[in-house]
């Protein structure tokens, strides 16, 4: 046997606990702590922790704790006696009070029975309280605490002769029982389960959302998805011609990309010669240099800035029965980017690229698609 504690402890409103949850800053109520026992004097429902009534409210009573390594034998000198199990967190542990904080080294952690025995109890708790914390303590109430490693087991009241320990086994065995803890862990990882895969179901939403969003509000299929380009841009301003010249064959798809581009580089500022890439993409070439090349383009077109110059303009003059006018982006701008588009090899993404690049210079959108409609008719 080995005593890791004997000594006078005060104590208020009748209570002390034994704890190896160190560090841990949830306080634990005393009537957590024996919720659903059969025995109202030692509490050990939540884990690491030990609570501990007395029958001085207010006062020093004795308490001394023994580790041992098997179950001793009990004493005929003990008026009351309880048993329960204890899973020491570690092998450091401390008593406590309201006000008193005692260190200890239990020495080793574990699954532990301890056994409470007590004597002095309903003598004790009819003397008046001492508010004097050096006042004497009732001589005939002591404590001891014998802790010995066991498996868990129920707990159980071996002894009772005194009412005060009757009162309190009768409080524990009337409130409920706290949560099994390994059903409460579980119950914790089902729910952290559910709020992952909510989470997962909400992230796929908003890309759904997110998705529908940027095609003109209906999916693509596999085949708008994997073409690229200006594909997803013309679906958000006209997502039904975009499925038009989806389904158009591959010889309507480049007529289409051809006739922007061509309409575009028409208009397009006229110090640069069209021509000659229009020839090549027409003739199913790559499109020559410099006009593979927006900088260099602007290095022709408008020689001054530096770092190029978008070309942005407004269209300011009003034709009746036309729409407003709106911002648009000079002809030359897009006709660079119209003769990347239809030197693409797919024929789909010529199309996309070069209506949506000659569209970005067209004062009149509604119009311009109106026309490319017209175009896929004809086939």
């Amino acid at each position: 046997m080995r005593v890791i504690f004997d000594d006078l402890v005060h104590v208020d409103y009748g209570f002390a606990f034994l704890t190896t949850q160190l560090g841990d800053d949830a306080p634990v109520d005393i009537g957590d702590a024996r919720a659903g026992q059969v025995n109202g004097l030692l509490g050990a429902a939540c884990p690491g922790v030990l609570s501990l009534v007395t029958a001085t409210h207010t006062g020093q009573v004795r308490i001394r704790i023994e580790m041992l390594d098997a179950e001793p034998a009990l004493g005929d000198e003990w008026d009351d006696v309880v048993e329960v199990s204890f899973d020491a967190r570690g092998p450091q542990a401390a008593m406590s009070t309201f006000d008193g904080w005692w260190d200890l080294e239990l020495g080793r952690a574990g699954q532990h029975r301890v056994r409470l025995c007590c004597t002095g109890w309903d003598a004790a708790a009819e003397a008046a309280p001492d508010e004097d914390p050096d006042g004497p303590a009732f001589a005939g109430e002591r404590y001891v605490l014998q802790l010995w490693p066991a498996r868990p087991a129920p707990d159980v009241v071996l002894r009772q002769r005194s009412q005060g320990p009757a009162y309190w086994h009768g409080v524990a065995r009337e409130t409920p029982a706290p949560p099994d803890q390994h059903d409460l862990a579980t119950a914790v990882r089902t729910q952290e389960a559910e709020d992952a895969a909510e989470e997962q179901r909400q992230e796929a939403r908003w890309a759904r959302e997110r998705l529908l969003e940027s095609w003109g509000g209906t999916e693509p299929d596999a085949r708008l998805l994997a073409v690229g380009g200006f594909a997803q841009q013309l679906s958000r301003r006209d997502r039904e011609l975009v499925d038009l010249l989806a389904g158009a064959d591959p010889t309507t798809q480049t007529a289409v990309a051809l006739w922007a581009t061509r309409r575009v580089c028409a208009a397009a500022i006229d110090l640069v010669d069209w021509a000659v890439p229009l020839a090549a993409v027409e003739a199913g070439e790559p499109v020559p240099a410099p006009f593979d090349d927006y900088e260099a383009v602007s290095a022709m077109v408008w020689p001054q800035p530096a770092g190029g110059f978008m070309g942005a303009v407004e269209v300011l003059h009003l034709t009746d029965g036309r729409p407003p006018p709106r911002m648009c982006i000079d002809p030359t701008v897009s006709a660079v980017s119209a003769l990347a588009g239809a030197a693409q090899p797919d024929p789909l993404r010529a199309a996309l690229d070069c209506v949506e690049a000659a569209g970005w210079s067209e004062p009149d959108e509604a119009a311009y698609f109106t026309a490319v409609r017209e175009i896929v008719a004809r086939g």
